[in-house]
């Protein structure tokens, strides 16, 4: 996510290479939704439900949905996940403010983890702002122009969706945070979250791309994030802290703040637990990958520099879950 004003830069900081534009898997409307499967992990009626990480501090979850009691009832599925998860759904993407979409594969070391997929050709008078990825492998990708559009996560191809940005008047530059996570822990089947300063939280229909605001968590800039454990984060820029939103009551915790300096662009996304948060500093900076295992409530820098300026992160439900809570 870029903030209202930032200078977008035009030229490749890396050497470019043309996509081959098609639709994208997953299609659109309806078929954007893709193959469904999941894993379970916490379970419980709405509340906390309570697990211990490294040193004296615990970590809660607000508990979703189901029937499912304590985390020790839960189990890994992984036989279902693989069946019908793609593999293109497995791993976190990032966008550029080069227009670049990358894969990046926490379980690698170092800049490895960063793989270039091709270059989008979506439009060319704004930028991305943000994205997310559906259980097909498709990625939603955001453009500051407020259009939407479904992208191939094998190929980086483009195809504008029907999605309809609720903000009026019109505005030339818009921000937006988005993130899928299940519906209920271990459910295959997936919500699209998305945030804007101009609205707060809503969900999107994904079969119309009808925008349902909820009337909560307004006038802040913020990235979301969820995962297979029907969980919900958001990551505010400005106060730099990670909140877990309560998806029944939409009461906020706050899980961790990161100690990170001046923020011009960011991104956020989750992975086997473990938050990452990509930042630049300046127009036109480097990000720097930094990481918060709330396991151990430890913050550490990945990656320094990784070469690229990412404005937008996203991950499907089909990554691994968190690991059992002891």
């Amino acid at each position: 996510m870029q903030p209202d004003g930032w200078a977008l830069i035009a030229s490749c900081m890396l050497s470019c290479t043309s996509a081959t534009v098609g639709a994208p898997s997953g299609g659109k409307g309806g078929q954007a939704e893709g193959a469904r499967g999941g894993t379970a992990l916490l379970g419980g009626a709405a509340g906390f439900s309570s697990g211990g990480v490294g040193g004296s501090s615990s970590t809660f979850y607000f508990g979703q949905g189901g029937s499912g009691g304590s985390a020790g009832d839960a189990q890994s599925d992984d036989t279902q996940q693989a069946d019908d998860c793609s593999e293109s759904s497995k791993v976190v993407y990032l966008v550029t403010e080069q227009n670049y979409l990358y894969a990046f594969d926490p379980r690698i070391s170092g800049l490895g983890a960063y793989t270039r997929i091709g270059i989008l050709s979506c439009e060319t008078a704004s930028t991305p702002q943000s994205m997310s990825v559906d259980r097909g492998g498709t990625a939603y990708v955001f453009y500051s122009s407020g259009h939407l559009y479904y992208v191939s996560t094998t190929t980086a191809a483009c195809t504008p969706a029907s999605y309809q940005h609720p903000v009026t008047p019109t505005k030339t530059f818009n921000q937006l945070g988005m993130g899928f996570t299940a519906e209920t822990p271990g459910s295959s089947t997936q919500v699209l979250y998305i945030h804007s300063p101009d609205f707060g939280l809503a969900t999107v229909d994904l079969t119309t791309l009808v925008v349902k605001k909820l009337n909560v968590l307004p006038s802040v800039t913020a990235e979301l994030t969820g995962g297979p454990d029907a969980t919900l984060f958001d990551f505010q820029s400005t106060s730099t802290e990670l909140s877990e939103i309560d998806r029944a009551s939409y009461q906020t915790r706050l899980v961790h703040k990161f100690n990170l300096g001046t923020i011009n662009a960011f991104a956020f996304s989750r992975y086997a637990g473990v938050f990452y948060v990509f930042t630049a500093t300046s127009s036109g900076a480097m990000t720097t990958t930094t990481a918060f295992d709330p396991q151990t409530n430890k913050e550490s820098v990945r990656d320094s520099n990784i070469g690229i300026t990412v404005v937008g992160a996203g991950q499907s439900t089909c990554v691994p879950p968190p690991p059992p809570i002891p």
